[in-house]
């Protein structure tokens, strides 16, 4: 395969599934579409109703507002990114919800070991240890899941993705502390604790006065600063940007920087989980780190030497600077992949010969950021000014511009990423839940001995720093809205995550299950802090008399209530929108903006993957030359050696062994029989090396034939490399697919001097028949295993061919020499009533 051939993962193939079907529904997308509208007006409404009339709710979307402007600023400052903003907007929203759970879970440890939420073994140790690697957990899903892709990330992508997360858990905690009413202490002191801005790094930031209680109340300017603490989307963000320079020096190979590798990570997760702590410590006693406390010397002086927190942001700015040089270094190793158009600034080779690497890798990559980022922008911003086209045109050029950026990245990042897919992939997701089990475990364990330790010293009541404490009166706040205000937030919430990615349906779903856990927030407390308790309570009440109908209806209901929020229904998916666009308008669109520059720069992609497709298809040649050349040196030497009367007949597998017995018989010592069957063995290793190469690069000729045509191959039906064996006897070559399911193309692949049989071969229903014939096809789509369980595994094309919407075609891919394969006899067919028989039989046994 070619380097950007990267095999699917489950999640694009369903994806690219998922959207096919919509696309074969357009109708039915329509109508989703418009319903979607309608709702979305109606939430709407409801939002600013709700924004009116429900206290509060104003002020605890505060976070939500800045934490999407900051992340939409730190994707703008990301110039070597390759995801688009839409995928983070969504693990921001994922990342609340995810944060509450956290919060439950850190509650439950605290009341497992002894703890509430008032102690501040719990707010300072469980806080950090629990909260910190918790947050990580987002991240750690997306590798196990889409290993494949989030190892060919560039480490700007980590660094936004980090943000995302803890963005989430910023707008969660604070939206919550916001929603509850003050305490005393924070009606004396301000609710403005919390500064936000459209500066990424300090939104949300936390930042205690150095002076006295006093000073602080009554508001003197005068008072030194203290210590602070940023949001959490920046220490997440900082352990993500450890993540991403540890895997970049392990990828360096060289043994100094993989035995640092892992020092990156592990040292921004240590000092996220101590600025935790110790700032929550120092909420509690400010003169904590002067004293001789049960918290440990280390955390005590790692965090005095990083200034109590004021280092923070100078580090993460410094490491995100740092993972875009790196990206810069990746984006220039790829050569060619790396330049997004012939007609825009190149970046310089800048060689600096004769200086030290120290001195020499810094300056290159300062100037190949700056070089691309300006290359990057001169392009995007001639299509958004391209004056031969209309406005609506411009835009839509603009942004397949942006997208077509986005990917020449994502190419430079796949060519740079060691390993070969699938295995790799295997191996990164393997790796990543080693490393996730042993962070949580050290956290877990380490914390709770922590917390445990410290007891309920400097207890003091009254202060909602720690997020798992706020949940009871978050709980209050939501029962205190009544029905009225409760759907009016409901309704806004559903809004929110309408825009920001998510279809209304799985935007109702998501918020029915925070309102159920908002609704039902007391009793989930309750079974946090006693499980077996809460258990007996509940059932105990529910039955405590059977001729109370109220007490069964009510059990009732809550079943009902739990199944509701939590047994799925259909999502509506992420692209209804794009199904519905008409042929008339894409027409339009075709017209107006012809050949444009976004459309010229795919081109130059797909010219790119072509010349590395003729490369491989050299390089195989090479290699079948070599084959070629050791082949006839083995048999020369056995010819060489053969006593006279014998021809390489008699040195074949079948009969080396009778030729030798005769040779012994006829006087020959063992030595001379010895390298007679040493060379007739090299000899017939030989022949069927010579022979994969051969095979090999018939099939991948074809299969970059294919791929340049618009068809997509089945992972079962991809070649495996010539370490395998290929198809086999009574299995097809391979098979394509159109996107759209309108074609089903079964190539017969030739590489080197082979041909297509014409030696007719039986059949199951259709007696003999030769290669590239339709009968012969027919057979072998019944005889090869992997068609019948790909019609089963894609019921809706199987019907589409069985209907005569699908056309079939027999094509064969001839790759002699070194070149693009060769298409010829092209053959369509359908499927006799036979063959359909047999392969529903065929489909029902799986």
């Amino acid at each position: 395969m070619s380097v950007l051939d990267v095999p699917a993962e489950w999640w694009e193939r369903a994806l690219e599934g998922w959207r096919g079907w919509w696309a074969r529904h357009v109708g039915f997308a329509r109508a989703v579409v418009r319903v979607q509208r309608v709702v979305s007006t109606v939430a709407l409404v409801l939002g600013v109703i709700a924004l009116v009339v429900v206290p509060r709710l104003a002020l605890g979307l505060v976070p939500a507002l800045f934490m999407t402007g900051c992340l939409l600023v730190v994707g703008l400052l990301a110039r070597t990114r390759t995801l688009g903003l839409r995928p983070l907007l969504l693990l921001m929203g994922i990342s609340v919800p995810w944060s509450l759970l956290i919060a439950h879970a850190t509650r439950a440890i605290g009341e497992s070991i002894g703890l509430s939420t008032t102690d501040d073994g719990a707010r300072i140790a469980l806080a950090a240890f629990v909260e910190e690697p918790g947050k990580l957990l987002p991240l750690v899903a997306l590798a196990l899941l889409a290993p494949g892709r989030i190892r060919r990330l560039a480490a700007a992508d980590w660094a936004l993705l980090g943000f995302a997360a803890g963005a989430g858990f910023t707008i969660a905690e604070d939206g919550a502390r916001r929603l509850a009413p003050p305490g005393m202490i924070a009606e004396l002191l301000g609710e403005n604790r919390l500064h936000y801005s459209l500066n990424p790094w300090t939104a949300g930031a936390f930042q205690l006065s150095g002076g006295s209680w006093a000073e602080q109340m009554l508001g003197i300017d005068a008072a030194p600063a203290g210590p602070m603490t940023t949001g959490h989307q920046i220490p997440t963000m900082g352990v993500a940007m450890g993540v991403a320079l540890g895997l970049a020096l392990w990828r360096t190979k060289k043994p100094w920087w993989r035995a640092v590798a892992w020092m990156p990570p592990t040292v921004m997760l240590t000092m996220a989980i101590v600025d935790h702590a110790c700032y929550n410590a120092t909420v509690g006693w400010a003169g904590w780190a002067d004293q001789d406390t049960a918290i440990p010397t280390w955390i005590r002086l790692a965090w005095q030497v990083r200034g109590q927190g004021h280092t923070q942001i100078t580090i993460s700015v410094v490491l995100f600077i740092t993972c875009m040089l790196v990206d810069a270094r990746r984006r220039h190793r790829a050569g060619v992949f790396g330049d997004v158009a012939l007609e825009a600034p190149k970046a310089p080779d800048l060689p600096m010969t004769g200086i030290p690497a120290a001195a020499r890798v810094p300056v290159q990559a300062v100037v190949w950021l700056a070089a691309y980022a300006w290359s990057d922008l001169v392009v995007i911003a001639a299509a958004y000014g391209d004056r031969t086209l209309t406005r609506r045109a411009r835009m839509a050029e603009g942004r397949a511009m942006g997208v077509q950026v986005r990917g020449v990245r994502q190419d430079a990042m796949t060519v740079t990423t060691p390993g070969t897919e699938p295995p790799a992939r295997n191996a990164f997701r393997l790796i990543s839940l080693a490393v996730a089990a042993v962070m949580l475990a050290v956290c877990w364990w380490y914390g709770t001995r922590l917390a445990q330790h410290i007891g309920s010293w400097l207890r003091q009541e009254d202060w909602p720093y720690f997020f798992a404490g706020l949940l009871d009166g978050l709980a209050q706040w939501w029962d205190s809205l009544g029905l009225l205000g409760q759907i009016l937030v409901t309704a806004l919430a559903v809004l929110a995550l309408a825009w920001a990615g998510l279809s209304v349906a799985a935007a109702l779903g998501a918020v029915g299950v925070g309102t159920w856990a908002l609704s039902h927030g007391r009793g989930i407390a309750t079974f946090l802090q006693d499980p077996a308790t809460a258990t007996r309570s509940y059932a105990t009440n529910a039955t405590r008399s059977y001729a109370t109908n109220a007490t069964w209806e009510q059990l009732l209901l809550d079943g009902a209530d739990f199944a509701l929020t939590f047994i799925p229904g259909t999502a509506l998916g992420l692209t209804t929108r794009k199904a519905t666009r008409t042929t008339a308008e894409n027409v339009a669109l075709t017209r107006t903006a012809a050949r444009t520059s976004a459309e010229s720069l795919a081109l130059t992609r797909a010219v790119r993957r072509n010349a590395t497709d003729l490369a491989e298809i050299n390089r195989l040649f090479a290699q079948r030359d070599a084959a070629k050349a050791a082949r006839q040196a083995a048999e020369k030497r056995l010819r060489d050696a053969m006593p006279p009367g014998y021809d390489m007949s008699a040195f074949t597998t079948k009969k080396l062994e009778t030729t030798l017995t005769r040779l012994e018989g006829a006087g020959y010592s063992d030595r001379q029989i010895e390298a007679l069957q040493d060379a007739a063995k090299q000899a017939t290793e030989a022949r069927p090396a010579e022979r994969r190469i051969a095979e090999y690069i018939g099939e991948r000729g074809g299969e970059q034939a294919l791929v340049r045509q618009g068809y997509e191959i089945p992972e079962s039906f991809r070649s495996t490399g010539l370490s395998t064996r290929g198809p086999g006897n009574y299995r097809l070559d391979g098979m394509g697919v159109k996107p759209d399911g309108s074609e089903i193309v079964f190539p017969e692949y030739k590489g080197g001097t082979a041909k297509v049989s014409t030696t007719k071969v039986p059949t199951r229903f259709e007696g003999a028949a030769a290669q590239a014939t339709p009968p012969y096809v027919r057979d072998r789509m019944l005889t090869d295993p992997r068609v019948a369980q790909y019609f089963h595994d894609h019921p809706q094309i199987w019907q589409s061919v069985k209907d005569g919407r699908t056309r079939l075609l027999i094509e064969v891919y001839s790759t002699p020499a070194v070149g693009y394969a060769e298409v010829s006899g092209t053959t369509p067919f359908t499927l006799t009533p036979q063959v359909i028989q047999a392969m529903e039989e065929a489909i029902a046994a799986l």
